[in-house]
């Protein structure tokens, strides 16, 4: 696969703490490997833009140093298995630098949990092979965010859970290997709300709680 040098962003920074950001056009993304290099500020919270998803076709990272930034940025995270139930297509999908060993991620998983991210009112989304840099070679950045993401999902608007991976979503009886994860305790019990996104082909409905009236 190719590898796809990220470019720095050189548009207005956003109000809200958020400082740098560099970006991927969307077109050019499927089929890649994606590089960070020359464009990250170590031991930083980087999130994906979620109006630049799903808008512009633009896969733009803001990064922020300020450790402050989890109590006032609204955003969503995700939780996922490294390796999942189903792998999409090469052209639609794309790899991390030094994460090639997980699934590629699903364009349209992203964009879906984007909108979904912007339905509830936040407007950016923490996904782990994205927000931390993970070529070995930055082994105190990945340190860092260890040592922080029990805050990331504490403070997060909402976690989002893909129970199948981000290669694709899995049907709503279908078996997974997320309950088994050692980091699901905190992903699913830290954050406000949690939600699973499942692929639904059975027309329009409702979810009620069974203990509702």
């Amino acid at each position: 696969m190719a590898t796809l040098l990220a470019t720095k962003f050189n548009g207005t920074e956003p109000q809200n703490g958020l400082g740098s950001a560099y970006e991927w056009p969307l077109a050019n993304v499927g089929g890649t490997t994606l590089s960070v290099d020359g464009v990250t500020i170590p031991k930083s919270f980087r999130f994906i833009d979620c109006d630049a998803y799903c808008n512009y076709d633009e896969l733009r990272i803001w990064q922020s140093s300020d450790t402050n930034i989890l109590d006032v940025l609204s955003y969503a995270a995700i939780s996922y298995v490294w390796k999942g139930n189903h792998q999409p297509l090469p052209s639609m999908s794309f790899a991390v630098e030094g994460a090639e060993d997980g699934d590629r991620i699903s364009l349209d998983v992203i964009r879906i949990a984007c909108q979904f991210t912007l339905n509830k009112g936040a407007h950016y989304l923490w996904l782990d092979r994205v927000s931390i840099i993970q070529k070995i070679e930055h082994k105190a950045d990945r340190n860092w965010q260890i040592m922080n993401m029990a805050d990331v999902y504490r403070c997060c608007r909402i976690c989002i859970v893909l129970p199948g991976g981000i290669g694709g979503f899995v049907d709503a009886d279908e078996q997974t290997s997320w309950i088994n994860r050692s980091w699901t305790l905190q992903e699913a019990l830290l954050p406000v709300e949690a939600v699973c996104l499942i692929r639904w082909d059975l027309g329009s409905g409702w979810l009620q709680n069974s203990n509702e009236n």
